[in-house]
């Protein structure tokens, strides 16, 4: 009868450790089993919407699909500008977004964009039709936790970047300056 109750007393611990080790996996499988979708954007178009000799001001009007069946929030954006093959640098826009659940809606993203190398976009601006310009940004989602890339690539007339500098200048200069552009 002693060896029966040493039995006994020895199984039940084992038991319980056995009980928690199986609690423990599902907690820990759990999170694995929670799929998380990150959100889908989709840049529609991007618009220079101011030229000043500090920079240019972009406007990005994207389409943010939200795959979850919760919302998510998207903490800030940054973006990387190239016009004319020039690196533009990277710019943040800190307005927070909720992104609906299971739906797509538009969102617009606000950049104050500098330079330094007016000299050389005005160079190119006179020798090309079109400049060329491509940005690479990254939406960082939640906690930051999550990143979402994002890209696009475009042209500016020659016309349209010459007469927003132009117009960008002008106060600086004594008498103003008159470029013309095309035949």
């Amino acid at each position: 009868m002693i060896a029966a109750e040493t039995q006994q007393r020895s199984i039940a611990p084992v038991r319980s450790r056995v009980g928690l080790a199986a609690v423990a996996a599902v907690a820990l499988a759990l999170p694995a089993c929670i799929s998380v979708q990150l959100p889908v954007l989709t840049v529609r178009s991007a618009d220079i919407t101011n030229v000043s000799t500090s920079g240019l001001d972009l406007r990005v009007d994207i389409a943010a699909h939200n795959p979850n069946t919760y919302d998510v929030t998207i903490n800030h954006m940054t973006v990387q500008c190239t016009l004319a093959e020039q690196d533009l640098g990277v710019v943040r826009d800190d307005q927070r977004r909720v992104l609906p659940a299971g739906q797509t809606v538009p969102m617009e993203a606000n950049f104050r964009v500098p330079w330094s190398g007016l000299p050389g976009l005005l160079l190119s601006a006179v020798t090309s039709d079109q400049l060329p310009y491509r940005l690479e940004g990254v939406a960082i989602v939640e906690d930051g936790s999550y990143e979402v890339e994002y890209a696009y690539e475009s042209y500016v007339s020659r016309s349209v970047f010459l007469g927003a500098a132009t117009r960008a200048v002008a106060p600086m200069i004594p008498g103003g300056i008159d470029i013309r552009v095309g035949p």
